[in-house]
């Protein structure tokens, strides 16, 4: 959907065509900051998935590293050391992936989560309720304004313009 842009000539004249516009935008931005909650959520859950399956992975190097064979003599085979010696090497395998998992998911805190948050709040959150808030009360005053001076009765209405006319006759 493609957003007409909102003049300014429109915001003065207040006319229902931009009142229509207004709230296009503002259904447009409360869809934006809900889809990036979501994402946002999403990638949460997907982050403690992640450090749960790290800490399973951590655990299975560890049960990997520490596996030793039962021996029936007093000597080890050389195969037997040798399928050892190469789980102690998965197991060190996996916790290296791990530990580059664990900065990959901490950056991705850093430089993807914090700064989504941060202009969901900032940027769509203060618009939405803070600005909003802040034209409704205007325009409400505003409103209030020109109704006061609508409603004037036609006899004060006649005694004002009696009164500017004697000024403005004063004043010739």
């Amino acid at each position: 959907m493609v957003l007409r842009p909102l003049e300014f000539a429109d915001c003065l004249s207040d006319s229902p065509w931009f009142r229509q516009n207004l709230h296009e935008h503002e259904s447009v931005l409360e869809d934006a900051h809900k889809n990036i909650k979501n994402i946002e959520s999403q990638c949460r859950e997907l982050i403690q998935c992640t450090r749960k399956l790290s800490i399973a992975q951590r655990a299975f190097a560890k049960s990997l590293k520490e596996f030793k064979f039962i021996t029936i003599g007093s000597t080890q085979t050389d195969d037997e050391r040798k399928i050892a010696e190469c789980l102690s090497k998965f197991g060190d395998f996996i916790n290296q992936i791990e530990d580059h998992r664990e900065k990959i998911v901490e950056d991705s805190e850093t430089h993807l989560l914090e700064p989504l948050k941060r202009f969901r709040v900032e940027a769509i959150g203060k618009v939405l309720h803070e600005d909003k808030k802040k034209y409704e009360k205007e325009s409400n005053k505003f409103y209030a304004s020109l109704e006061k001076h609508l409603h004037l009765s036609t006899v004060r209405i006649s005694l004002i313009l009696a009164f500017v006319e004697s000024m403005f006759l004063f004043e010739r």
